[in-house]
């Protein structure tokens, strides 16, 4: 079998996989269980678990373990002893590493104390804060949006990468025209994380009461999972159900007896976040919630893919039986607010994409970085992601030559992850360059080709005029949008012949098509849609 068939056919079944996890999830029985007995407010801790949580991208084990029990009835040992010996060793380390972080940001930082009296809360989260030229730090998410209407703004930073946040009270970094930034973070108490745990072990053992004697709950497909499923829902209580309340009761508590307007996020149904749309409403003058997509979306990414059962347009019965949600939903283009309507009851707009407004979609060849003199060769621009980055490497160390010039921009997540390991592996093989404080959008602009996963980057290459290729593993799950019609390549050995091509074809007709669909218009004039939205 080829592997353009192999990863046809293999495509064909994690997608089937994926419907029928989808759908068990939407008609659980444990969802009704949950509702009734496992609740905090208003909020059932179903939507906070990593079962709901979809994620068959990063934390995704299970979901190779599902593939092949469904389809090659390939069976997943549970050691019970062993599994529960590590899950409480987790929630014991999760609990004491809390403890320590929410006692040290009070001492580190004060933002606590400021006065907010403005109407729109953008709510970011710590790593997606980059710089711009004139050494102010903005949301990549937002790009410049929050600059319309300044006087009005500020931002609420939920903190995930916890090094980043160190690194930017030393540097003191300012966001432009004075917009303040508050981090959520300093409103958890050591309190609240001995309370949240405390409820959340009490409902662990009374999920475990229940499951002695209710059987075949994790029938997926007409066969018992529940060697795979049961560890995922488990586990969510050894810390990833704290984690998301932790996010919620901060923001919640930062909106007591604020007036705030409106509330922008780009939370979505996103891992690990999903829960805060609760928390947001219980406060006492709940703002209007504004989600914002902020990246590609598609159905291959399990955590864009619902079903309509699980959402109300009501917003009262959000967060029971039905999912928390925003009020409103704005999409970048068509393609997602198409999925978005399967599912999503309440209001969908399409504005393009806030990020792409601080960007000028023109590539000039004569422009290069500060540093880069020496850069004579082709250029081949590298942007693993997460999730991807293990086997485009793979792939890399098997082609690449020293006829090309290599530029590694990754994913900002794990940027200092992907460059310690590419470096270490690549170093000796080829010219492998970092070229700082220049951003990847810039990057794209002198680059003949640039190799990356299920990135957005591919498109941003595309618009840009450098060849953008798809490096893709045909036995895994994919998380791109297969129609999109990009180039992909599948092996090493396709992938050398790429790298040994000197006169390489950038043009693609596909792009006015992809710049419609997934974009709406690139025509630096999205934020003036998201404030006509916003003002209404």
């Amino acid at each position: 079998m080829s592997k353009l068939n192999t990863l046809k056919k293999n495509y064909i079944l994690w997608k089937k996989t994926s419907d029928f996890y989808v759908k068990w999830v939407a008609t659980s029985e444990l969802k009704n269980f949950f509702s009734k007995n496992i609740k905090i407010k208003n909020l059932s801790l179903w939507w906070a678990t990593d079962i709901c949580k979809k994620d068959n991208m990063i934390d995704n084990r299970w979901f190779f373990e599902l593939k092949d029990f469904l389809y090659n009835n390939k069976k997943t040992k549970f050691n019970k002893p062993k599994f529960f010996l590590i899950l409480f060793l987790k929630f014991t380390k999760n609990f004491f590493t809390s403890i320590i972080w929410y006692s040290i940001i009070k001492i580190l930082s004060f933002t606590r104390f400021k006065k907010i009296k403005k109407s729109n809360c953008f709510h970011s989260i710590n790593y997606n804060f980059l710089k711009n030229k004139n050494d102010y730090i903005y949301d990549r998410c937002y790009g410049n949006a929050h600059t319309v209407n300044y006087k009005k703004n500020f931002f609420l930073i939920t903190v995930a990468r916890r090094k980043n946040f160190f690194l930017d009270i030393l540097g003191k970094k300012r966001i432009e025209k004075k917009i303040p930034s508050i981090v959520a973070d300093e409103f958890i108490s050591v309190k609240d994380v001995f309370l949240v745990n405390l409820k959340v072990l009490c409902f662990f053992f009374k999920l475990l009461n229940f499951l002695r004697f209710k059987k075949n709950l994790f029938i997926v497909n007409k066969k018992n999972c529940s060697n795979i499923l049961l560890p995922l829902l488990l586990t969510s209580f050894s810390g990833p159900i704290q984690s998301q309340l932790y996010i919620g009761i901060a923001i919640n508590n930062f909106l007591k007896g604020k007036k705030i307007k409106n509330f922008i996020t780009y939370s979505e149904f996103n891992p690990g976040i999903r829960s805060i749309y609760s928390f947001i409403r219980d406060s006492n003058n709940p703002p209007k919630i504004f989600a914002i997509q902020h990246g590609h979306s598609n159905e291959n990414l399990m955590f864009f893919k619902h079903q309509r059962n699980e959402f109300s347009k009501k917003k009262t019965n959000e967060g029971d039986l039905h999912s928390p949600s925003p009020d409103i939903y704005l999409t970048q283009g068509s393609q997602y607010a198409k999925i978005l309507k399967k599912y999503f009851p309440r209001k969908i707009k399409i504005i393009g994409c806030l990020k792409y407004d601080i960007y000028k979609f023109k590539r000039h060849t004569s422009q290069k970085p500060s540093n880069n003199h020496k850069l004579k060769k082709k250029i081949i621009l590298l942007c693993p992601s997460i999730g991807d980055q293990d086997y485009i490497l793979d792939y890399l160390k098997k082609s690449i030559n020293r006829d090309n010039t290599y530029i590694l921009s990754p994913h900002p997540a794990y940027r200092e992850v992907i460059e310690k390991k590419y470096f270490s592996v690549l170093k000796s093989k080829c010219d492998l360059k970092i070229i700082n404080n220049t951003s990847t959008f810039n990057l794209l602009k002198i680059s003949d080709v640039v190799i990356c996963g299920f990135s957005t980057i591919a498109y941003e290459a595309l618009f840009l005029g450098a060849k953008p290729i798809r490096v893709v593993d045909p036995y895994q799950p994919q998380f791109f949008d297969l129609k999109d019609k990009l180039p992909i390549i599948d092996n090493h050995l396709d992938l050398k012949k790429e790298f040994e091509i000197r006169n390489f074809n950038k043009k693609l007709p596909i792009a006015r098509q992809i710049k419609r669909e997934y974009f709406y218009k690139l025509d630096n004039k999205s934020k003036n849609r998201f404030w006509n939205i916003i003002n209404k």
